[in-house]
This record gives C-alpha cells, structure tokens and sequence, in this order.
C-alpha cells in the first residue's frame, strides 16, 4: 500500500501543525488527568514536555516544536475492559 504524499499546497503551515499538535495533546493530557490513570511525577513530565513543545513553536522553532510535540509519550486513555 502507498502512502499518497501531499503537495506543499496541501500541507498545514508549521504553525498550524503546531496548533493541531497541540490542542491533541492537549485534550490527552486532559483525559489522563480525568481518569487518573498516571502517576503525578509522569503526569508532570508530560505536561513539563508539553509546555517545552508549546514554548518552541510561540517562539517560531516550528521544527524543534514539532519533534518535541511527536516525542511526548502519550496515548489515548484505555478503556476498561478493552486492555
């Protein structure tokens, strides 16, 4: 299966996939926080890593952001039963 690669027409500014980014990871670490499923001091890591992430792209480090945002290690909260 290929991959159909986008245009630069086609592809979001760095600034808007560093909104996109964010507001995902956002919404992550919000669910997390709601079902209480990770511990304090990795909670603090994520939103310490988040917070780094956010700060390079309101500095225009777009890509420096970007790999900072892919790097969190943070995935959708697993429902119970599902595991």
């Amino acid at each position: 299966m290929t991959v159909p690669q986008l245009t630069q027409a086609q592809r979001p500014s760095q600034w808007a996939a560093c909104r996109a980014w964010n507001i995902h990871i956002a919404h992550l670490i919000e669910q997390h926080r709601i079902s209480n499923d990770i511990d304090e001091a990795k909670l603090y890591d994520l939103i310490r890593m988040f917070y780094e992430a956010q700060s390079s792209c309101a500095s225009e480090r777009f890509d420096e952001g970007l790999l900072l945002y892919e790097s969190i290690p943070i995935g959708r909260v697993a429902l119970p039963g599902l595991r």
